[in-house]
């Protein structure tokens, strides 16, 4: 067997934060080469505008905030149950413990959603991709082995 190959994320996240994470929880779930199917966001960091705010709804251990530093505001959602959770930080981040509908039923009114674009990665609540999509007018909504949504409006 060869050597891990390092995604790219890997290689994106300062080594201190790496070395806080994996001290935690992070050990059994994440690694050199896997970081939460970080390649649907490296895509989307593509195509959105840098003066727009990311909304990661599912975010997990949010290790996919380094592909948005530069952003204005990246907000990191995930269910308060997994608040023991140690998650990757970054200066423009934000998180919120509860659910997906949650968010949406609270804080959209905080957003301009038309400079707001939405990821709901990897997360098994056909209704909260529901939601999502209803809501947010710039979205990506993906899941292993199933359906992508995305629409992106800039003007």
């Amino acid at each position: 067997m060869g050597a891990i190959k390092p995604c790219k994320l890997w290689n994106v996240i300062p080594s201190e934060e790496i070395d806080r994470v994996f001290e935690g929880t992070a050990r059994a779930e994440l690694g050199a080469d896997f970081l939460c199917f970080d390649h649907i966001y490296e895509a989307a960091a593509l195509l959105i505008p840098k003066k727009w705010t990311i909304v990661d709804l599912g975010c997990g251990y949010a290790a996919q905030a380094y592909y948005f530093t530069d952003y204005s505001e990246y907000i990191a959602v995930d269910l308060d149950t997994m608040r023991d959770v140690i998650r990757f930080r970054t200066p423009n981040m934000k998180f919120y413990g509860m659910s997906i509908q949650r968010y949406i039923e609270d804080h959209l009114d905080d957003l301009d959603l038309r400079c707001t674009f939405a990821i709901c990665s990897a997360v098994p609540d056909w209704d909260a991709e529901e939601a999502v999509i209803e809501y947010f007018p710039n979205h990506l909504c993906w899941y292993p082995g199933g359906k992508t949504y995305m629409k992106l409006e800039v003007s």
